[in-house]
């Protein structure tokens, strides 16, 4: 499930949350969309411990930028919070974003053949 949380003109905020298989296919298609969409950088904010999940933003291409220890408490133990990112296009200044409904359909067709 995908929950857009915010989108503003220089930054898109979701709450992704894939349970079972293929979550590298679908994850590889957003990413794909999100470039196409001309976003520079993608965050990726982990709860830790989640070596799965740290498994898996890595494979997928994003790197470790800083964890911040103990930030919260369940079930009997600390948890930490550790930021990943990924940047897809180039740097400078960015380009306007791209409306999802407004890409064009073979922009979304490419996106989906991983």
């Amino acid at each position: 499930m995908i929950y857009t949380k915010e989108l503003k003109e220089e930054a898109a905020v979701y709450d992704l949350i894939v349970c079972g298989g293929g979550v590298s296919g679908f994850a590889a298609a957003l990413i794909k969309m999100l470039k196409a969409q001309n976003f520079v950088n993608l965050y990726a904010w982990i709860t830790t411990p989640n070596p799965i999940s740290e498994v898996f933003h890595k494979s997928m291409g994003f790197e470790k930028l800083c964890e911040i220890p103990q930030t919260g408490f369940k079930m009997g133990k600390w948890y930490g919070i550790t930021w990943y990112r990924m940047q897809v296009s180039d740097n400078g200044t960015p380009k306007p974003i791209i409306p999802f409904p407004t890409l064009d359909s073979d922009t979304v067709d490419k996106a989906l053949i991983v």
